[in-house]
């Protein structure tokens, strides 16, 4: 977690918007290399590393995204993010479960990790698109 503040923050001071881009991408690298990492446990713990660092590293440069659109409601920014923090927190869980429990395999919880990492890059592209289709009217 220390580590990847110190990276994300250096790299959020220069550009934020594309820091969390490149984590989240980054996310879903090291989420897929997982897949194959695992089999070995020198391995398996650098994967583990990476996972950690890239979703731990995304909790600043999108509480500093929230607070700088945000305008005078940044105090519900704040508890919105947290909130959204544990909702995707208990997902990543509920879905890892659902597909141990359908027995896809003791891997397929990092499958689950690609979606999510997708589908947050997604999802952090459409106010993305919202912001430049108002900045350019």
């Amino acid at each position: 977690m220390v580590c990847s503040n110190f990276i994300a923050g250096y790299f959020a001071n220069k550009n934020n918007t594309k820091t969390i881009i490149g984590i989240l991408i980054f996310s879903t690298i090291a989420f897929s290399l997982s897949f194959f990492m695992m089999h070995s446990i020198y391995t398996a713990v650098v994967a583990l590393f990476l996972i950690g660092i890239t979703v731990m590293g995304l909790i600043a440069p999108l509480q500093t995204r929230l607070m700088d659109v945000a305008g005078n409601a940044q105090s519900l920014a704040a508890s919105l993010n947290h909130s959204a923090f544990n909702f995707a927190n208990a997902l990543g869980a509920f879905l890892g479960g659902l597909t141990l429990e359908h027995n896809l395999g003791w891997l397929s919880p990092f499958g689950v990790g690609i979606l999510l990492s997708l589908g947050g890059l997604l999802m952090f592209f459409i106010p993305l698109k919202i912001e430049k289709l108002n900045s350019s009217s």
